[in-house]
């Protein structure tokens, strides 16, 4: 199989207009209450609906399930946790990267305090 090329700019376009809007929204239906989160807590629980998906279903998807009432509650440490004890699915396997993944979201839910200016921030 031959490789496709994209040029840099057509995928940001594709990802900023067609990719991002769909996964924000399906974390705003995830997360009733997200979007009156910090930023940086916005992303991270983005990022783990893009990269997990929004089911809840399943021991593998507990601590998905467990962030729900958190979002409501604004608790960001709780938050954090969850993800954090995540990791339990794919320590010992090699994926190293993805543990590093999820200690960066979590990371970015524990020190949602940066003060951004409006053209900083994308929103959808």
């Amino acid at each position: 199989m031959r490789s496709v090329t994209v040029p840099l700019e057509s995928a940001r376009e594709v990802f900023f207009k067609a990719t991002l809007p769909r996964y924000a929204l399906l974390t705003k239906k995830t997360y009733p209450g997200v979007e009156n989160l910090h930023p940086d807590a916005q992303t991270a629980l983005l990022s783990l609906i893009y990269n997990r998906g929004a089911s809840f279903k399943g021991a593998r998807r507990r601590e998905m399930a467990a962030i729900k009432e958190l979002v409501a509650t604004a608790d960001y440490e709780g938050i954090a946790q969850q993800i954090r004890a995540m990791k339990r699915l794919w320590e010992g396997s090699g994926l190293s990267g993805l543990l590093k993944r999820r200690d960066h979201e979590a990371r970015l839910v524990r020190l949602s305090d940066r003060e951004y200016e409006t053209v900083e921030l994308v929103r959808v």
